[in-house]
């Protein structure tokens, strides 16, 4: 990444509407005004996704939006960042001075006009016009694109795509939602993705196996599917860019143990729908064993505390599918753990429902909310007057204030987690 001064566009950039156009234009202007470099700057990975362990479809993978911006826009370059734990938690202040400033060289900002970023979502386009002023710093907030005023004599009406780019196969609206899709099972975008999935930290955890790496093995045809992870060989692995043979012989070790993981890992990997990290571990914990799930019906999974008629579609939607059915056969045969292996629930939270908020000093949201579920206990987003407790860390905002505002009892993380071990908090 160069370290010249940039003109920097704030945003996801997914489809590249006309919103995204305009702001990404007003960028490309100002960067060649100032005589600097023209940037994007934004996630490799859905935000929300990230947070709620729910999958969010897109329109584009992150190598289509990068693709996008430079090809259609002339943006120099695309700084695209893994929304990890570091920007989860910084604020929207430390975002812009340390990171966008410091770290990528900012000297002047573009965002649309309802453009969210830092700890919580706090920063919104008024305290980043705010502070850019206060720093000496450039900033336009785009706004709210509704529609064209003016079109040039030789513009042709846009016409939606058919067939999707990647393989060609016809795009669907899928119900409920407006983005098309491409729903053939073979496309290579929507395999590079489920792949890079498949193998992310909370789903498979296979280390080494990044955006990167999966884009070779799909580029190169040796990898379709995620059955065929399993089947890489040192030899292939060699073949790909900076690979030397203690880091493939690394990546096919991460490989065999992911093998041994829990049935909620394998889940949660396949990418089903609707089905995020939590669903999956109680669909795992629930039936027991894949073919136990495979074999349920919509009512009965809709039973399980937590899910819906339109989760329990989604599963039994997902292993109906051929392509599904050819997964998990290949899977079962190179040894893929498919049943759970998870201890039984402890009883010290049944029946109670707790709300995490802010950010704990030893646990993540993510694993604070597992251990509440691990004891019985169901772990829950909002507060409400059934709420049993709230956890509040630091920087802990509206949930904390709704808490003491209904009563509603509020823990410490040490008290959290002396409760759990059945000791008074000393």
């Amino acid at each position: 990444m160069s370290i010249q001064p940039k003109v920097i566009a704030l945003g996801f950039f997914d489809g590249v509407h006309l919103g995204h156009g305009a702001l990404l234009r007003r960028t490309v202007e100002e960067a060649r005004r100032r005589g600097v470099r023209s940037a994007v700057f934004t996630w490799a990975q859905p935000p929300k996704e990230v947070v709620t362990g729910v999958p969010v479809p897109l329109i584009n993978s992150p190598e289509d939006r990068a693709w996008l911006a430079k090809s259609l826009y002339d943006i120099d370059d695309v700084i695209m960042v893994p929304f990890n734990k570091e920007m989860m938690t910084t604020s929207w202040e430390d975002f812009i001075t340390e990171i966008l400033i410091k770290r990528y060289h900012a000297v002047h900002l573009v965002a649309g006009h309802d453009h969210r970023f830092g700890h919580k979502n706090q920063g919104t386009p008024e305290l980043l016009k705010s502070k850019c002023a206060e720093l000496g710093l450039g900033c336009d907030i785009i706004p709210e694109v509704i529609g064209v005023v003016h079109h040039p004599e030789d513009a042709a009406p846009y016409q939606m795509p058919e067939v999707c780019p990647s393989c060609g196969a016809p795009v669907v609206h899928l119900e409920d939602e407006a983005a098309l899709r491409c729903v053939n099972p073979e496309c290579p975008a929507q395999s590079l993705r489920n792949i890079i999935h498949f193998a992310s930290r909370d789903a498979m955890d296979i280390d080494g196996l990044g955006t990167a790496v999966a884009t070779q093995l799909v580029d190169k045809g040796l990898v379709h599917s995620a059955a065929d992870l399993y089947d890489l060989t040192l030899e292939q692995l060699l073949t790909l860019e900076k690979f030397k043979e203690k880091s493939a012989t690394n990546l096919l070790h991460a490989i065999e143990n992911s093998k041994q993981n829990n049935l909620d890992k394998l889940l949660f990997g396949f990418g089903i729908r609707n089905i995020g990290d939590k669903a999956a571990a109680l669909l795992a914990e629930h039936f027991g064993t894949l073919e136990a799930i495979r074999e349920a019906d919509i009512e009965t999974i809709s039973e399980i505390d937590g899910f819906g008629g339109v989760m329990g579609q989604s599963v039994v939607e997902f292993f109906a599918k051929d392509g599904t059915t050819d997964l998990v056969h290949r899977l079962a045969d190179v040894g893929v753990n498919m049943t759970w292996k998870g201890e039984p629930k402890g009883d010290k939270l049944a029946g109670k429902t707790l709300v995490v908020t802010g950010t704990l000093e030893s646990l993540s949201r993510n694993e604070a909310e597992a251990l509440i579920v691990k004891n019985g206990g169901k772990a829950s987003g909002s507060v409400s007057k059934k709420t049993a407790y709230v956890v509040a860390g630091a920087a802990a905002g509206s949930k904390l204030t709704k808490a003491q505002t209904l009563g509603v009892p509020v823990l410490t993380e040490a008290e959290f987690l002396a409760m759990l071990r059945d000791e008074p908090e000393a």
